[in-house]
C-alpha cells in the first residue's frame, strides 16, 4: 500500500473515532434533524423513493438525494432513528477525511495529508455537521471529490477521472440542487482563466461529460413531473434556486456575514487560515517572478512545484466564499464545501512550517501565523470564565449542565495557557498538537457532555408523545406553525393550520381535535374557545409550546 493509502486509512480511523459513537445519544433537534429524518422515514414506509413527502405532501425544499442513502441505510432497522437519521453525515465525514488525507499525502507526504485531514475534522463546523441530520457533509463530499477528479483529469488527461468529475457534480446536485454543480464548475474554470490554460478544460471531456451530469437529475425530475400530480420542477427551481440566491427566503444575512462566520465556524484552524493564504500568496508570486526571468523551475523549490496546487485551493476557498457572499441566503453550514480547501491550505503551512518560522518566506505569514495562534489561545482561555457567564446568559439553564460548564473551562484553561506557554518558546509542534488536542478535546465534550443534557429542554420528543397518547388513532390532531419534529415524534400525520382562524375552526369543528400551539399564539384564542383547556404544556428550545383541547378530549372521556 502506497503512503498515500495508508494515511487515508488512518484518516479515516481518526475521523471514525471522533464522528461514530454517540450518534444517537440526543433526539433530533428542530428545525433540520427532524424534518430530513421524517422525509426518510416516510419514504422508507410508504415505499415511495420517487418524490420526498413530509406529513404526507411533496417536500420541495431539496432533492432525494440525501434522503435515498439516509432511507437505504435505515432498511436493516425498519425504521430511520436518532443514529440512522445521523449516519449518512458520519459516513460522508470519514470517507471526506480519507479524501482529504489521501490528496494532501500525494502533494506533501504523509504527514501533510494526516494533518490536512485531523484539521478538516476538528473545525468545528465539520465536526458537528458530521454529527447532525443535515445534508451539506454529504455535498461537500461530493464536491470536494469532483474537484479532486477534475485535478487529476488536466494533469494525466485521464478519461476515468473526467468521468468521476462529473459523476459526482450529478450526484451533489441529487443532494442539494443546482449548488452541487455550480460550485466546482466555478472554481475549476475560474482556476483555468487565472492560469491561462483554459483549453484544459478540454481534458474533462465535455463532449460526453454533460451527460453524465444531467441524466441522473434531469432524469429524476422529469419522472417525478410526469408520474406525481402537482410537482412542477420548473416552480421548484424558481423558489428554491433562483429565489434564494436572489431575494432569500428564511436567511437574509448582510454581505460581510462570511467575513466573520467563517471565523467561527471553522475554529480553532480559521485563525491560521490567513497565514496560510499569505503564505500561498507568496509562492505565487515567486513562481511568476521566476518563471517571468526565464529560470527553469526547480523541483526542489516548494513555490514552483505547488504553484499549480496553491493556485487552485486559493480559487476553490474564495470562489465558494465569494458564491455564498452574493447569494441573499446566507447560513454558516453553506461555505462548508471551502473547509477542504482551507484545510490544506493550513496543511501546507505547517508543512513548511520550518522554512516559515526561519523567515525564509518573509515576515508576513510568520506574524499571521503567530497573531492567530495568539487568538486561539486567548479563546480557549476565555472558556475558563464559562461557569460564570453561562448562568447569566438569556435563556440558558445552566443547571442542566451539570459539570459539562466546569468541564469545558478547565480543558479550555488547560489549552489556552499550553499555547500561549508553547507560542512564547516557539514550539511550533507544540502548538499544533495542542490545537488539535483542544479541539477534539472540546467538541467530544460538547457531543457527549452537554448535548445529552440540553436534550430535555431542546427535544420535542416529550410533548409529541403526549399528544399521541391523548389523541389515539382516529382523533384529529392539528399544529398551528407546522414543525415536522412534532410528526416525527407523535407517530401522527398533523393537519396543518395556517392562522389563527383556522386553529380555532380545528377546536370548534367537533370538540374532540388536539391542538398543538405556541403560547403566545393560543392567548388570542382562548377567549374564542372557553370550552378549551391546557392538556399539556412543555418548553422546547425558547417556545413554550402547549396542547389544547375542549373537555371532551381529555384523558377521562
Amino acid at each position: 500500500m502506497s503512503a498515500g493509502g495508508r494515511a487515508a486509512w488512518v484518516a479515516a480511523a481518526l475521523a471514525a473515532l471522533l464522528l461514530l459513537p454517540g450518534l444517537g445519544n440526543h433526539d433530533l433537534w428542530a428545525p433540520d434533524e427532524p424534518r430530513y429524518a421524517q422525509v426518510a422515514r416516510e419514504m422508507l414506509h410508504d415505499g415511495d423513493w420517487l418524490l420526498p413527502h413530509v406529513n404526507g405532501r411533496i417536500y420541495t425544499d431539496k432533492p432525494p438525494g440525501w434522503f435515498w442513502l439516509a432511507a437505504a441505510l435505515a432498511l436493516p432497522a425498519g425504521d430511520v432513528g436518532e443514529a440512522g437519521a445521523r449516519l449518512p453525515s458520519a459516513l460522508a465525514g470519514i470517507a471526506l477525511a480519507a479524501l482529504v488525507a489521501l490528496v494532501a499525502s500525494r502533494w506533501w507526504g504523509a504527514p501533510a495529508g494526516i494533518a490536512a485531514a485531523v484539521i478538516l475534522t476538528t473545525s468545528w463546523d465539520s465536526f458537528n455537521l458530521a454529527r447532525t441530520a443535515h445534508l451539506d457533509t454529504l455535498l461537500t463530499l461530493l464536491t470536494t471529490g469532483a474537484l479532486f477528479a477534475a485535478r487529476r483529469a488536466i494533469d494525466s488527461g485521464g478519461v476515468t477521472a473526467a468521468a468521476g468529475f462529473w459523476l459526482c457534480m450529478a450526484g451533489a446536485t441529487l443532494v442539494k440542487g443546482p449548488v452541487g454543480f455550480l460550485l466546482p464548475l466555478i472554481v475549476i474554470v475560474a482556476d483555468r482563466l487565472l492560469a491561462r490554460a483554459p483549453r484544459d478544460l478540454l481534458r474533462l471531456r465535455p463532449a460526453w461529460g454533460w451527460l453524465l451530469l444531467v441524466a441522473p437529475p434531469v432524469g429524476w425530475l422529469l419522472a417525478a413531473a410526469r408520474l406525481r400530480a402537482g410537482y412542477s420542477p420548473a416552480a421548484v427551481l424558481e423558489r428554491h434556486a433562483v429565489g434564494r440566491f436572489a431575494s432569500g427566503l428564511h436567511h437574509r444575512n448582510p454581505p460581510w456575514y462570511y467575513a466573520w462566520v467563517f471565523f467561527m465556524e471553522m475554529f480553532p484552524w480559521s485563525l491560521l487560515v490567513p497565514a496560510a493564504i499569505a503564505l500561498a500568496w507568496i509562492g505565487l508570486r515567486r513562481a511568476a517572478v521566476a518563471r517571468r526571468a526565464g529560470r527553469v523551475p526547480d523541483p526542489a523549490t516548494p513555490a514552483i512545484l505547488d504553484e499549480e496546487r496553491l493556485r487552485f485551493l486559493l480559487v476553490w476557498f474564495f470562489g465558494i466564499l465569494l458564491f455564498f457572499t452574493l447569494s441573499r441566503e446566507k447560513r454558516g453550514l453553506y461555505i462548508l464545501p471551502a473547509f477542504p480547501a482551507a484545510a490544506l491550505l493550513v496543511a501546507h503551512l505547517w508543512s513548511r512550517g520550518t522554512a516559515v518560522v526561519a523567515g525564509e518566506w518573509g515576515r508576513l505569514p510568520i506574524r499571521l501565523l503567530r497573531t492567530g495562534v495568539l487568538m486561539s489561545g486567548l479563546v480557549w482561555l476565555a472558556l475558563a470564565a464559562l461557569p460564570w457567564a453561562a448562568p447569566r446568559m438569556p435563556d440558558f439553564d445552566a443547571t442542566a449542565l451539570g459539570g459539562a460548564t466546569t468541564a469545558l473551562a478547565i480543558v479550555g484553561a488547560g489549552v489556552g495557557l499550553g499555547i500561549l506557554t508553547a507560542l512564547f518558546f516557539s514550539r511550533w509542534r507544540l502548538v499544533a498538537g495542542l490545537l488539535a488536542a483542544g479541539a477534539c478535546g472540546t467538541w467530544l465534550l460538547w457531543a457527549h457532555g452537554v448535548q445529552p443534557r440540553l436534550n430535555e429542554a431542546k427535544s420535542a420528543r416529550p410533548l409529541a408523545e403526549t399528544a399521541a397518547r391523548l389523541a389515539p388513532p382516529g382523533t384529529r390532531l392539528g399544529m398551528l406553525g407546522f414543525r415536522e419534529a412534532y410528526v416525527y415524534y407523535s407517530g401522527r400525520r398533523l393537519e396543518e393550520l395556517g392562522d389563527e382562524t383556522s386553529a380555532r375552526r380545528f377546536l370548534e369543528s367537533d370538540g374532540s381535535g388536539l391542538l398543538l400551539i405556541e403560547a403566545e399564539e393560543w392567548k388570542p384564542i382562548a377567549t374564542r374557545v372557553p370550552a378549551a383547556r391546557i392538556l399539556a404544556q412543555d418548553v422546547v428550545g425558547h417556545r413554550n409550546m402547549l396542547l389544547v383541547g375542549s373537555p371532551l378530549s381529555s384523558p377521562e372521556r
